[in-house]
């Protein structure tokens, strides 16, 4: 025969239902082949036995089959079969001296002689080599078994490049010492013991002039009454969380003088805390000293004061409800980044003045002005900075304020006014008051009748997106303004459920709402062109009379429809939008 190919091995991966392996090259005993298992998910490997795990057919020059001994398992899909030939190195053709030349003999020898070198030239390809770059000196003999045997040597490479052994352990050559004491940890606890890690664990202590921290805490419950002016130990980084235990009444003293001290945010003369049950403040550590960076008070109940001018708070305050219409100036009292939430009670008019009436404990608003609160529930949330309590957010749930349409075109607008119901028929034309970003919700009362005047000469005067008067209205109806501190913009606007029915005049009509009923003059009825509305501005418009027929016109006028629609159901409509020039479709109903 002759040599044709190189292949030696193939390597099948199981289907589970297989119970035969074909070979693909050629061999010539069942011996020179070698069936390895290996487990896909393990790589654990196992050479099988002929006979034992499997039979093979074929050979003697030609490919054959590997099957599975009756009995034993198939090839199932979690295992991968290798198919290697190794032929034996051995010369069996004796030739005699005279006989007659046996070119079958010495053919089938010359086919072992290359089926013998492609075995070697496999295993020689998975071995380990130098680069052909390398000189030809360089020496590739391991270091003798004496030296390899050694416990924990490494096979390591020289600076020339040549094998050598190492005496360094192996626990101990790819490590750190200091990694090594983390490696021998028998739990997560010891090792977060070995690296310093709080275990995220609350550990009870008694308060005193100093507590000791270690870098395993995270949490600590501290019970009594002694103040505290020093955490010692802990480690650079470190978070720690101060809680206030059940009947505890300690007090922690901003920057006493020392190691470990504590620095509290505001000044050292009014800055200590005086905490209550439940309280808490988060310290960071710089490895010396510790630092706040977050606190929670907490009231184990409301205080409820009349106003005056001067109101006394205590550290451990967080909410008070006043009565009264007395103006309130300061809060006098309570501690740096204490925050302090004040309620209007129920009928309390009292206003809450800014930096009123002089002296610390003065109150800093947002927008510099005066606070007014006219409703229960009114809410003003302040914070301390060791002087001056500085507004955080104001929540006023104002109800619809009603007033009469002015005479005069006019309305004032209080600083946190949101919303206003507006009765009459006078026309508004101004609002004076409100803020810079002070948004108003403008209400059509019941009845009422105003108009409202676009761009009207004055102080306060309220530009619509239409750029024309208001007119077109009906009860419950809003507009919705934004200030800029001057004057005031249109943002939205909406329009009650009543729908307002247009007539067709010579194929015009103009829009006011989003939805229009239409009528004719005539029936049918041509509509041709569109007035009023704004960019952007979307109308439906629908038959008002299923007895008459309307058709909205195509390219007549400045109305761009994909055809003519015809109105002469009350189920039909079609959806148009203003691009400041024509009016283009975005949907009909039905489709036709």
């Amino acid at each position: 025969m002759t040599i044709s190919t190189t292949t030696q091995r193939s390597t099948t991966t199981g289907t589970g239902t297989e119970t035969a392996i074909a070979v693909a090259f050629k061999f010539y005993a069942t011996s020179d082949l070698v069936v390895t298992k290996r487990i896909t998910a393990t790589g654990v490997e196992t050479t099988l036995t002929l006979d034992t795990h499997y039979s093979v057919s074929g050979g003697n020059g030609e490919t054959g089959t590997v099957t599975v001994i009756s009995g034993s398992t198939n090839f199932p899909s979690s295992v991968t079969w290798t198919l290697t030939r190794v032929s034996p190195r051995t010369q069996t053709l004796d030739l005699a001296q005279n006989d007659a030349f046996p070119a079958d003999s010495v053919e089938a020898q010359l086919d072992k002689l290359v089926l013998q070198v492609q075995d070697l030239k496999e295993q020689v390809d998975r071995s380990l080599k130098y680069p052909a770059t390398d000189v030809s000196s360089l020496g590739s003999e391991l270091p003798h078994s004496v030296d390899r045997s050694a416990t924990g040597s490494i096979l390591g490479f020289s600076t020339d490049g040549e094998p050598v052994i190492t005496t360094s352990s192996l626990d101990t050559a790819l490590t750190t010492p200091y990694t090594l004491t983390l490696l021998d940890d028998v739990d997560a606890a010891t090792a977060r013991a070995t690296l310093e890690l709080a275990d995220g664990s609350t550990r009870v202590v008694a308060s005193g002039a100093s507590v000791a921290v270690t870098f395993a805490d995270a949490n600590l419950s501290v019970t009594g009454s002694t103040a505290i002016d020093f955490f010692t130990g802990g480690t650079a980084g470190q978070h720690l969380l101060v809680i206030w235990a059940a009947s505890a009444t300690f007090q922690i003293n901003n920057t006493v003088t020392g190691s470990g001290q504590i620095n509290l945010v505001g000044a050292a003369a009014t800055g200590n805390l005086t905490g209550v049950a439940n309280q808490s403040i988060e310290l960071l550590s710089d490895g010396t000293d510790w630092f706040e960076i977050a606190r929670n008070t907490q009231n184990q109940g409301s205080l409820s004061v009349s106003s005056a001018a001067a109101i006394a708070v205590t550290a451990a305050d967080n909410l008070i409800i006043v009565s009264g219409s007395t103006t309130l100036d300061r809060f006098t009292g309570g501690q740096p980044g204490q925050s302090l939430f004040v309620y209007w009670a129920s009928g309390a008019t009292f206003t809450v003045a800014y930096l009123g009436g002089g002296g610390a404990g003065q109150i800093s608003t947002i927008t510099g002005e005066d606070i007014v609160g006219r409703e229960i529930q009114n809410i003003l949330h302040l914070i301390n900075d060791g002087s001056v309590w500085n507004e955080v957010s104001t929540g006023i749930p104002w109800n619809f304020t009603t007033v009469a349409s002015p005479a005069g075109g006019s309305i004032a607008v209080g600083t946190y006014q949101p919303n206003l119901t507006i009765t009459g028929s006078n026309q508004l034309d101004n609002l004076t008051g409100g803020s810079p970003g002070h948004r108003l919700v403008i209400h059509w009362a019941a009845s009422a009748t105003f108009d409202i005047g676009d761009a009207a000469t004055g102080a306060g005067e309220i530009h619509l997106s239409t750029n024309v008067n208001i007119t077109d209205h009906v009860a419950n109806d809003t507009l919705t303004l934004i200030s800029d501190g001057t004057d005031w913009y249109e943002i939205a606007r909406s329009t009650s459920a009543s729908l307002i029915e247009l007539t067709i005049v010579s194929g015009v009509v103009t829009v006011t709402k989003p939805i229009h009923l239409l009528d004719g003059e005539t029936s049918p009825d041509d509509l041709d062109t569109i007035n009023g509305g704004w960019i952007g501005m979307t109308v439906t418009l629908k038959p008002g009379d299923d007895a008459r027929t309307m058709n909205v016109k195509n390219g007549t006028g400045n109305i761009k429809i994909s055809t003519d629609m015809v109105l002469n159901n009350l189920e039909d409509g079609i959806t148009i939008i203003y691009d400041g020039t024509n009016w283009t479709e975005v949907g009909r109903a039905p489709f036709s």
